[in-house]
Parts: C-alpha cells; structure tokens; sequence
C-alpha cells in the first residue's frame, strides 16, 4: 500500500534497493518473503524510500526513544549471556542461527532476517519490533 501511495512501480523501488523486480513482487505477495527471505538492510532501505517506519511494516509503531541499537542489542546478547552463564555456541543452538560475528560488528544485524531477530529477543527478553 506505501509503495503505491508514493506512486513506485514495483521494478523501481527494486531498482531503488538493489532487488531484482521478480523479488521485489514476492516481499509484496508472500509474508514469509519478509520475514525469513529478506535482510533487514533490505527492509529498512524499503521503508526509507517510502518514508515509512519498519515497524509499520508488521502493524505496529514504536516511539523513537523506545528502539534498541544493533549496539544496545548485541549489549544485552552479552549481558544475558553473561547473568545465564550460557556459552555463545549455546546461545546459537537454541535461537538456531549463527550469529557470534555480529559481536565484533554490530552493524551486521542488518544481514539478519526477520526470524533471527525474532529468536536472538526472544532469548534475551527484548521486543523484536524495538529492535528492527
């Protein structure tokens, strides 16, 4: 509905974000596109060129203050496993993707989908929508 509220064909806003048209036509036609085919750099740049906060894309809106940073983020992945003595091998079994480069840098939480950020805050008690 963004995309034809800003008048974009679908192979522009492909164009716009670096997507080939064909995929750019399944993020719009099947949910699990975006939630599992679908990096949320990929998403994000979507929503920037519509002018649309990512949270909208799944229902709902966040204040600004309320979000948390890839830096809070991997900040709290530490802390909980710190506070559960849990291994970073273990924390990765359980959310069932592999993560750990994500440490050194956080601004790779971009190359996650929308899955992984749903199991990583889950397991550490964290609203996934906060952190998109």
């Amino acid at each position: 509905m963004a995309r034809e509220q800003s008048g974009k064909s679908p192979e522009e806003m492909g164009s716009l974000v670096g997507v080939g048209a064909p995929t750019y036509y399944d993020l719009e036609s099947y949910d699990d596109e975006i939630e599992t085919n679908t990096s949320i750099g990929t998403l994000r740049d979507i929503c920037a060129v519509l002018k649309i906060p990512i949270q909208s894309l799944f229902g709902d809106n966040v204040n600004p203050s309320d979000l948390v940073s890839p830096e809070d983020l991997i900040n709290k992945i530490r802390d909980h496993l710190q506070q559960t003595k849990t291994s970073f091998e273990a924390f990765e079994d359980r959310v069932g993707y592999t993560i750990q480069s994500t440490l050194e840098n956080p601004s790779e939480v971009r190359s996650w989908n929308v899955e992984c950020l749903r199991a990583v805050c889950g397991e550490i008690g964290v609203s996934w929508i906060r952190a998109l």
